[in-house]
C-alpha cells in the first residue's frame, strides 16, 4: 500500500484515513496509525505484525507478520507502549474507548483526545502533565477577549 505514501505525509489533515493497514515502514505516529495501532496491539503483545486484510481477504493463508522482523515488531510496541504509558490515565481512556467502543476522532472525548496529540509528538521534551497544562494555557489564553 505505498501509493498512499505515508512515509511522504507531512499533514494528517490532508490523509482520509480510511486505511485498514500500514506496513512497518509506513509508521510515522500520525493519528490515525496511534488509533490502528491501538486495535491491533493484540497481534504486537504476541511479537506478530497485523496481517494486510487485502492479502488475507483474497485467501493467502500466510501467517501474520512472516515478512516483518521481530526486532521491528518489537520496535514499534516499545515506541508505542512508550507513548501510551506516557500519557497516564488519559492514554488508558483513549486505549478502553478504542478497543472496546471502537471510538475514532470524532467520537473521543477531550482528555484521550489530549492523549493522542501527545502520542502523535515526535520525542517529547515535557511529561505529559506539564505539555497539557501547557496547551491548556496557550487555549485559555487565546480565547479570552482583548481589552480595548
Amino acid at each position: 500500500m505505498s501509493a498512499r505514501l505515508c512515509n511522504s505525509c507531512r499533514d494528517w489533515r490532508r490523509c482520509a484515513g480510511l486505511y485498514l493497514y500500514f506496513e512497518p515502514n509506513e509508521i510515522k505516529w500520525c493519528w490515525h496509525q496511534i488509533i490502528w495501532l491501538i486495535q491491533q496491539h493484540d497481534y504486537l503483545s504476541e511479537y506478530l505484525y497485523p496481517p494486510d486484510p487485502a492479502i488475507s481477504d483474497a485467501g493467502d493463508i500466510r501467517a501474520p507478520g512472516v515478512s516483518v522482523s521481530k526486532d521491528t515488531i518489537k520496535s514499534i510496541k516499545a515506541e508505542f507502549e512508550l507513548r501510551l504509558a506516557a500519557t497516564g490515565r488519559d492514554g488508558d481512556t483513549l486505549y478502553h474507548d478504542v478497543r472496546t467502543l471502537g471510538a475514532s476522532w470524532a467520537t473521543l472525548a477531550y482528555a484521550p483526545k489530549t492523549a493522542l496529540r501527545y502520542m502523535c509528538g515526535a520525542r517529547r521534551r515535557q511529561k505529559y502533565g506539564e505539555w497539557k497544562s501547557d496547551r491548556e494555557y496557550y487555549y485559555s489564553q487565546r480565547n479570552r477577549p482583548v481589552a480595548h
